[in-house]
């Protein structure tokens, strides 16, 4: 029997995407494949950590989906973060360790701390680890002062996620709260880091952007992948068609900073992926039949876990929502105060008037988000058929 795992990409704003898609899988496919979808494993980073936990604590619970959506739908800026007059005024002390109270973030993110804490459901993925539904919930962060990517994890204890032969990766097994995915989602510099067992942690995406290591370790031999950005290749043909590149801004600057930190690495993974998969099909050929079982006999003692085929299944955006992020704000400013609003347009207007990466990870308005959670859901629907069969 298959074993399912979904893994979902960080991306701040963006992340509204995943629950577009989780909403046609939850209540169109599922109902029509008479089974239940809800994964096995679930491995989730910064905003996916918190799409992440939301499902692996209610499954294929009626409504579950739907609730997701309409948090996505009906976002609100200052449900996330703040910013005031003063804060606008002291933002330069952010480089600098003077003044009576220096900062660690530019953004004021308590909204968000009070948001996570209220949607969290730790006594539910509890329920399901305890009764074998969930195998493991994966939510990594990156450790301030060593730079070591943490992956904290809750477990069933048929399935422990084994050590990393890496000793940048930290494999922390913990009961899973609110604190770990905030501080998977604390964008460097944007908010602050969050403190765990006398530790400071930032954003996942840093080290572990797409999760699929853990997942392939716990067990998966199906992995959907849920990302916020079109493939690299579109990406890099229409930056290229561009003839004149005028001289970037910063927001411009940060903007593609961030995609390279924090979203490029899905292809890279897939790829190998996929380059691991033609191995295997390679060697069992060549070789025989049991060629994996003799391989994963000489691996399985320095790597601490067996290699298997995997079936991905990825969706994806195609569209550009750095373009759908400039539109929104152009057509619709978001509710919020005038200090947010003028922190927000100063984003907005650093950047290209049709691209707006930097924007699209703090645009946590419902006129954006709202549009994105829906593009999620119609580019599932689009791939019924390809979902059907993985399902299958």
């Amino acid at each position: 029997m298959s074993v399912h795992a979904l893994v979902l990409s960080g991306g701040g704003a963006r992340c509204a995407y995943q629950a577009g898609v989780l909403r046609y899988i939850y209540t169109e496919l599922a109902p029509e494949l008479g089974a239940d979808v809800a994964p096995r494993i679930l491995c989730g980073t910064s905003g996916g950590a918190l799409n992440g936990s939301w499902v692996a604590g209610y499954g294929s619970a009626p409504g579950a989906a739907v609730k997701l959506s309409k948090l996505w739908q009906d976002m609100q800026v200052e449900q996330v973060f703040t910013m005031t007059a003063l804060d606008l005024l002291r933002t330069p002390r952010l480089l600098t360790r003077g003044g009576a109270k220096p900062t660690s973030s530019l953004l004021d993110a308590s909204p968000l701390h009070t948001l996570v804490r209220g949607l969290f459901p730790a006594a539910a993925i509890r329920e399901r680890v305890d009764a074998g539904l969930l195998r493991a919930l994966v939510t990594p962060a990156t450790e301030v002062a060593t730079g070591r990517n943490v992956l904290f994890h809750q477990h069933h204890p048929d399935h422990p996620l084994g050590e990393f032969p890496y000793p940048i990766i930290d494999v922390r097994p913990v009961e899973l709260g609110p604190e770990h995915v905030l501080a998977s989602a604390a964008i460097p510099f944007l908010f602050p880091p969050i403190a765990i067992e006398g530790r400071l942690f930032l954003d996942g995406g840093l080290r572990l952007t797409t999760p699929l290591s853990p997942a392939l370790r716990l067990g998966a031999d199906k992995v959907m992948v849920i990302g916020v950005k079109r493939p690299f290749e579109m990406r890099s043909a229409d930056a290229l068609a561009e003839a004149d590149v005028p001289a970037p801004s910063l927001a411009f600057l940060a903007g593609k900073a961030l995609n390279a930190l924090t979203l490029d690495p899905l292809d890279r993974e897939l790829r190998a992926m996929d380059r691991l998969n033609g191995l295997f099909a390679w060697g069992q050929q060549t070789y025989g039949a049991d060629f994996l079982d003799r391989m994963n006999e000489i691996v399985v003692p320095h790597r601490g876990a067996p290699y298997r085929p995997v079936d991905a299944m990825v969706i994806r955006p195609r569209e550009d929502l750095g373009k759908v992020a400039a539109h929104s704000f152009r057509s619709r400013p978001p509710d919020a105060s005038r200090a947010t609003r003028f922190f927000l347009r100063m984003i907005a207007e650093d950047e290209k008037e049709d691209e707006a990466d930097a924007l699209s990870y703090l645009l946590f308005d419902r006129g954006y988000t709202g549009e994105v959670e829906r593009l999620g859901y119609e580019d599932a629907r689009d791939q019924c058929e390809a979902l059907a069969a993985w399902f299958g």
